[in-house]
């Protein structure tokens, strides 16, 4: 059984999901939680905890960038095996195959890669950065009003939520998470 604990901090990372024998995923009140940090004053789109607490209010939208991916695929199994008629949208951002996580896990599933700096032999995705182009070509639409979940370096979650929103995604439903640098 998988059980979930994630922390997350705009300083530092650290997300763990691991097998366990008791509550966890089974247990109907367990919530994944992402807990951060407070964010800054000036930061536009965090006013509310990194948390993922239910299934049943539409589509899920996870973009991640590089090791980003470790609290989004935590929320990702959760959708899995407690609710998988929730769509979800699982997009991620990798510089080459060889700093893929969860590679197998992805490669199996129905997750969208793109690969920014070294694409496989033959491969025929996405060879870029996450743009708005893409987020167009892969997100449910806004008028869905998916539940976003941005999470990944400074820069990659600023881009990516700035495109979120200027595609119509509601600032409300975009949470975002970010590690490394934040400016300054």
């Amino acid at each position: 059984m998988l059980a979930l604990g994630v922390s997350v901090r705009t300083s530092a990372m650290r997300a763990v999901c691991h097998s366990s024998g008791a509550g966890g995923l089974s247990d109907p009140d367990f919530p994944a939680k992402l807990a951060p940090a407070p964010a800054p004053p000036s930061e536009p789109f965090e006013t509310e905890p990194f948390e993922f607490a239910g299934l049943g209010r539409g589509p899920l939208l996870l973009l991640a960038g590089g090791s980003g991916l470790v609290p989004l695929m935590c929320i990702e199994r959760h959708r899995r095996a407690e609710a998988p008629d929730v769509p979800s949208t699982l997009l991620v951002s990798a510089r080459g195959p060889d700093a893929l996580i969860y590679a197998d896990e992805l490669r199996a599933g129905s997750a969208v890669l793109t690969y920014t700096r070294e694409q496989p032999p033959g491969w025929t995705g996405y060879a870029r950065r996450v743009d708005r182009e893409l987020l167009s070509a892969v997100a449910p639409p806004p008028e869905q009003r998916p539940r976003c979940y941005v999470c990944g370096p400074t820069t990659f979650v600023e881009v990516v939520a700035e495109q979120l929103v200027a595609l119509g995604h509601h600032r409300a439903l975009i949470k975002t998470e970010r590690f490394g640098a934040t400016g300054g």
